[in-house]
């Protein structure tokens, strides 16, 4: 092949890229290579630039989460009310859980914190109780609810702190949630 008809085939492959992108309705920039480069040994690729919009600010959400903005420090969480009173949007690590717990994704409603247990609601239930009591909560035990779920009301040593985790079955796992309240320590 000439250097000619490899140079076309490489301009028709690249105009053929942006007419794509543009018919596509992409907003990306595709660079091409230096028109003084020398013939490459093989078809150069093209890979779209993609450039980030300006930071936006944050818009609070009634009833939702307020994040950070990006770069800032974290430092304590922020909290969140909800109908079963304002709670913090995460749990101190001293916050006992299952050794088998993984964090759970797509929850419905605010909660400071869910996991996905590997073991039936029962058996995790008889464990977090064990755990919470260890921990100096007192725990109440309700359930097994119409669903098969266990709801564990606990009060911390802090005149105030109230924790509720429902343990709620999932073919063959346990979705675990808490509500840690804001009354409780987070340390």
């Amino acid at each position: 092949m000439t250097p000619f008809i490899r140079r076309g085939s490489l301009l028709g492959a690249l105009l053929s890229a942006v007419l794509f992108a543009a018919a596509c309705g992409s907003s990306t920039t595709i660079s091409s290579p230096a028109a003084s480069s020398s013939v490459p040994s093989a078809a150069p690729s093209v890979a779209p630039v993609v450039t980030s919009p300006p930071s936006a600010e944050l818009t609070p959400v009634p009833g939702g989460v307020t994040a950070s903005p990006p770069g800032e420090p974290t430092g304590t969480p922020t909290q969140t009310d909800t109908a079963w009173g304002r709670i913090w949007d995460a749990v101190p690590d001293s916050f006992p859980r299952p050794g088998t717990s993984t964090p759970a994704d797509s929850i419905a409603g605010p909660v400071s914190a869910a996991f996905s247990v590997g073991a039936g609601a029962a058996a995790v239930t008889a464990t977090m109780k064990a755990a919470l009591d260890a921990a100096g909560y007192t725990t109440d035990q309700s359930g097994p609810l119409e669903d098969g779920s266990f709801v564990l009301d606990s009060t911390g040593t802090r005149s105030g702190c109230l924790v509720q985790t429902t343990l709620t079955p999932l073919s063959g796992t346990t979705l675990m949630t808490v509500m840690y309240g804001a009354d409780c320590p987070f340390e």
